[in-house]
């Protein structure tokens, strides 16, 4: 080839080369930088010596606060490899250890390593860059608000009323890995049970009037043909080559799937194709829904309270939603005296009039809200939601394989999570995404009609999640 012709090409090249790193830094890392490590990182608290607001204070480091906790605690954990072009802390190690891997794992997720790898970690804006985030936002393992924006975007897009059911399939995956959405009616109900129901329970009441609005809800419970998916990221990567996503989707999405190894084998035995999933956190249930929200383009969370309690009832306003009569509980449910001592494929039995299965027994299930026995005397008329902010109690409803009479299925039956679902994990700090103690727990999703604001959604998905940082937090601005 003619010399100067090679050289233009290269020149070419060179430029290209050049672009895209500059591209890749104002699309991806500026604002990752701002959701995520500017709020604590910029002129006005460079908290440990270190800004990461400018091009300046990012090669001069710095000793943070995390890096010499954990060297002090010398946890072994493994971490992300970084690059010696990108200038951590001083003092920082290439691997970083215990608590400082896992952040940097979970927060920065692959895109520094991107920009490392392909793009030698170029800085090619130098105007400063400013926060975008609360401190909260910026320290959990969530989603960031720029990433929950264009998910709220698609969402939107996709808006509908809940009339028909429908099938959602994993993007890339097989029919098996598909499950069913029915439509839920928007109406009023009366939430919790009547003082004279046999079994009742202080927090069953006062009864109340709540008005909902329309929503599907997963025809069963979450099972683990697709939840693999999720928990297991290289085992999603095998297959999903059948239809193809759009990149950004996928780097997202397996930033949030992959959590950390479980301590136990969480079906404990008791099957996997076609069985309920069990023993997740709270928080990782919820975590679920980002990564289902971000390959499919619909906004899915947990049911609320009274979103449960209304579609479990379908209708009725009897103990159980086939009426009064617990000597046909064996038709619909799965319970201790018919469960042979452990969970069973979901659908096995009768629906109830709106065709959910398994709403009462089988596995409990997580609601949003947090656990509160003297919400019901303050509960809001309309949509109601009981926000926590803390890890601890959720609600668990609908009673599960273990429950050894009727009167623990009961459509209005409360129950709470707490530490002890976790007390046979022997990591400390204990594992916040599995619950070793908690093989009778599950769950099932939502989707409302009417998508939440961004800032909406981000409050419902970290709803009680466990901070990673060590700091007290408090709420984002609303």
């Amino acid at each position: 080839m003619n010399p100067r012709l090679s050289l233009v090409f290269a020149s070419i090249a060179l430029g290209a080369s050049a672009f895209a790193a500059e591209d890749y830094f104002k699309t991806e890392i500026r604002p990752l930088l701002a959701n995520r490590c500017v709020v604590c990182h910029h002129a006005g608290r460079a908290e440990g010596g270190l800004r990461l607001d400018t091009r300046e204070g990012f090669e001069k480091g710095g000793v943070s606060a995390a890096a010499k906790k954990q060297d002090a605690t010398k946890e072994e954990r493994p971490g992300r490899r970084w690059h010696p072009s990108l200038a951590m802390p001083k003092g920082h190690p290439k691997d970083p250890p215990g608590a400082v891997g896992l952040w940097f794992t979970a927060l920065l997720g692959n895109k520094f390593s991107e920009w490392i790898d392909k793009h030698d970690a170029q800085w090619t804006d130098e105007t400063p860059i400013r926060p975008e985030s609360t401190e909260e936002q910026a320290l959990s393992d969530s989603l960031s608000l720029n990433e929950i924006r264009n998910i709220h975007a698609r969402a939107t897009s996709r808006a509908a009323e809940p009339a028909e059911a429908y099938t959602e399939a994993i993007p890339g995956l097989r029919e098996k890995n598909s499950f069913r959405m029915l439509p839920i009616p928007a109406g009023k109900f009366m939430m919790g049970s009547p003082e004279n129901e046999p079994g009742r329970r202080p927090d069953e009441g006062p009864q109340h009037e709540v008005a909902l609005d329309a929503f599907w809800m997963q025809e069963t419970e979450m099972f683990w043909d697709v939840f693999d998916n999720f928990l297991w990221v290289e085992q999603y990567r095998k297959i999903r080559g059948i239809m193809p996503i759009e990149p950004r989707l996928i780097a997202q999405s397996d930033a949030l799937g992959n959590p950390s190894q479980p301590y136990v084998e969480l079906s404990f035995g008791m099957g996997n194709e076609g069985f309920p999933v069990v023993a997740i956190s709270h928080h990782n249930a919820l975590r679920f829904c980002q990564w289902l929200s971000v390959l499919t383009g619909r906004f899915y969370r947990l049911p609320t309270e009274a979103e449960w309690e209304y579609a479990a009832r379908a209708g009725t306003t009897t103990a159980f939603y086939w009426g009064d009569d617990p000597a046909q509980i064996k038709d619909y449910c799965w319970y201790g005296l018919n469960s042979d001592f452990k969970y069973q494929k979901v659908g096995t039995k009768k629906p109830n009039a709106w065709g959910l299965h398994d709403m009462l027994g089988n596995v409990a299930e997580w609601v949003l809200d947090g656990y509160d026995p003297a919400f019901y005397s303050r509960s809001p008329k309309s949509n109601p939601w009981n926000e926590l902010r803390n890890q601890y109690p959720h609600s668990i409803r609908g009673g599960s394989w273990d429950s050894e009479t009727p009167s623990l299925v009961r459509c209005a039956v409360r129950d709470k999570s707490d530490k002890a679902m976790n007390r046979q994990d022997p990591q400390n700090p204990k594992n916040i995404y599995y619950l070793s103690d908690g093989q009778t727990v599950g769950f099932r999703i939502v989707r409302p009609a009417k998508v939440p604001t961004p800032e909406e959604m981000w409050r419902i998905w970290n709803n009680g999640s466990p901070p990673i940082s060590t700091k007290r937090q408090e709420p984002p601005k609303r």
